[in-house]
């Protein structure tokens, strides 16, 4: 047991979430599995851990929902294990899997960033995320060790703006420090 909540309420809930959001938490993480299950118990107008969790395995949910929950159980570090999937772009995971996932839960208000790397894994789907209305990025060339994925991405104008690693920073910091 960790902390309150029963091994077997929080092995449903790591099933749950894995199955729901695709985060894994395995059996030594639950303790921050609970964690982020009482920290979202507020927002699901719950008491506590306990009964949060209730109310999660009770009945499906709905997409904000879904983000508070993704919201309180990846604010920390997040354990995810590589499916056995097969390999796209030659990756597993893929950066293009990773944009469409992004692209599914956030539409518009997702950010895609592109930093330097060889191919094109991931230069389509944030061309896609670009079009939705998301704010995309790609690393310099001067900034590069290797252009090759976003050198791709600015060649078919999937990214808004092309930045070295201090201005993607300094974006993203001043995005997140918004009210």
């Amino acid at each position: 047991m960790a902390d309150g909540l029963s091994d077997q309420l929080l092995s449903q809930l790591s099933e749950f979430v894995a199955r729901q959001m695709g985060l894994h938490f395995p059996r030594e993480r639950w303790g921050d599995l609970e964690r982020g299950i009482r920290s979202a118990a507020p927002e699901f107008d719950a008491p506590d851990a306990g009964s949060c969790a209730q109310r999660l395995l009770s009945a499906p949910l709905a997409r904000n929902q879904i983000e508070i929950l993704a919201s309180a159980l990846t604010v920390g570090e997040t354990y995810f294990f590589r499916d056995q999937d097969e390999r796209e772009n030659g990756m597993r995971p893929s950066a293009s899997f990773l944009f469409r996932s992004v692209a599914a839960a956030f539409g518009p208000n997702a950010i895609g960033v592109l930093l330097t790397g060889m191919g094109t894994d991931g230069v389509d789907e944030l061309k896609r995320l670009k079009d939705a209305g998301a704010l995309t990025i790609a690393q310099d060339e001067q900034s590069s060790i290797v252009h090759g994925m976003p050198g791709q991405a600015i060649k078919i104008g999937a990214a808004k703006l092309v930045l070295p690693p201090e201005g993607i920073a300094k974006i993203l910091t001043a995005i997140v420090a918004k009210p």
